[in-house]
């Protein structure tokens, strides 16, 4: 299943490799995220985000303008396309997982759904899976992650191959000059995100312990 910004240059797929749920981006052709996986643990329960399968999509076309009361611009547009990918397991209890893309001319988000079934009556999170694999080794800006000073910290400057943990916002400079930003949203009743460097140029969530 694919998306892409309005202006045709961003490209969001998404799809179910080998039973597991992958994204990717690509901007005007090039690689920006590459394959990169979805999913949860859950406390006492498998993997959710393996052996799955899609069951279906949803697209839709949103544009809009509203009016901040103060700030450097008075009117703010909100013009993007969003893609929703509903994931199933294959085996087992099935339980489902949405996925919700939006794509703007300026960047993209996501968030993940569990829409309410019949086996998640209620559940704990013990680790997201949400990865960022980038196409090289980025420079990057960073604030180390669970130390003492945390979000206070001194910046950091160096290859993405150098980082520790980090928090977000992380900030990215491509080889052609390029700068990217990670973060996060929407956090009412979940952990911060944080990153952690799996390999070169892996990234994966790593939730603020409790």
């Amino acid at each position: 299943k694919k998306a892409e910004s309005p202006d045709g240059k961003i490209v969001i797929a998404v799809e179910a490799h080998r039973g597991k749920a992958f994204y990717s981006v690509k901007k005007e052709g090039k690689p920006l995220i590459c394959r990169s996986r979805l999913g949860f643990c859950l406390q006492g329960m498998p993997e959710l985000g393996n052996n799955v399968e899609i069951t279906g999509s949803e697209s839709r076309f949103f544009n809009e303008t509203w009016e901040q009361p103060w700030g450097e611009k008075r009117l703010v547009g909100n013009k993007y396309d969003e893609l929703t990918v509903h994931f199933r397991e294959k085996k087992g209890f099935k339980r489902e997982m949405n996925l919700v893309f939006r794509v703007y001319n300026e960047g993209f988000g996501f968030r993940y759904e569990l829409p309410r079934q019949a086996h998640i009556d209620s559940f704990r999170i013990t680790d997201e899976l949400t990865e960022f694999v980038l196409p090289e080794v980025h420079t990057a800006w960073w604030i180390p992650a669970n130390t003492e000073r945390f979000y206070e910290s001194l910046y950091r400057h160096s290859r993405v191959n150098r980082m520790d943990t980090v928090c977000t916002p992380l900030t990215l400079e491509t080889g052609n000059g390029a700068l990217l930003a990670l973060h996060e949203a929407g956090l009412t009743d979940y952990a911060a995100m944080n990153l952690v460097r799996l390999d070169s140029s892996r990234l994966k969530c790593d939730l603020t312990p409790w």
